[in-house]
């Protein structure tokens, strides 16, 4: 059954709009070690036209940089899973987060962001490459929802015999990936 109401902290895939769709199928993709297999290249072309190249390495140059600053490993559903993670949502709010900085030309927003996000130390190097990868998503039309208000939210999977089974929401969420320290 599923619940409107439920507070757990996943949200569907379902709600995003294209941009921010491949960002996290390309995030689960190298973190899954399937980005040999996939078209993620031909993804990026389809998403940033003749900036496909360019679009594809800034954004490995963010997942790089994202996973180097981590301030804790961030978990990562696989790529077949239509849940969005509180970690995926994050990254997602962080990159609105520089868009709005992007356009209004204030990155107060951003930084409060890079405080929870990163260590001390990568973040001026994560305030860059963020602020250079929004730019070219707004450039070429992926603008991301600030909150991601409008995404519907889903309960964790309860196990067998609790109390609530009768409502529980029976959802793939295993395996889930890590990446970053």
């Amino acid at each position: 059954m599923f619940d409107e109401n439920a507070e757990c902290g996943r949200r569907s895939m379902m709600g995003l709009c294209d941009g921010e769709q491949l960002i996290i199928w390309g995030i689960r993709r190298i973190v899954g070690q399937q980005f040999l297999e996939s078209d993620l290249p031909g993804e990026f072309q389809a998403g940033f036209g003749p900036d496909g190249d360019a679009g594809l390495r800034i954004f490995c140059s963010f997942f790089r940089v994202l996973g180097q600053a981590a301030r804790r490993p961030y978990e990562v559903a696989p790529p077949t899973s239509l849940l969005l993670l509180p970690d995926e949502r994050r990254i997602l709010i962080l990159l609105a987060a520089a868009q709005a900085g992007v356009t209004s030309g204030d990155h107060a927003l951003l930084e409060a962001h890079l405080l929870w996000v990163a260590a001390p130390e990568h973040r001026p190097a994560l305030l860059r490459i963020s602020l250079a990868f929004a730019k070219l998503l707004l450039a070429h039309g992926h603008a991301f929802a600030a909150l991601h208000a409008g995404a519907p939210v889903v309960e964790w999977e309860k196990g067998p015999g609790s109390k609530d089974s009768a409502a529980a929401v029976a959802v793939p969420l295993r395996p889930r990936l890590a990446w970053g320290r």
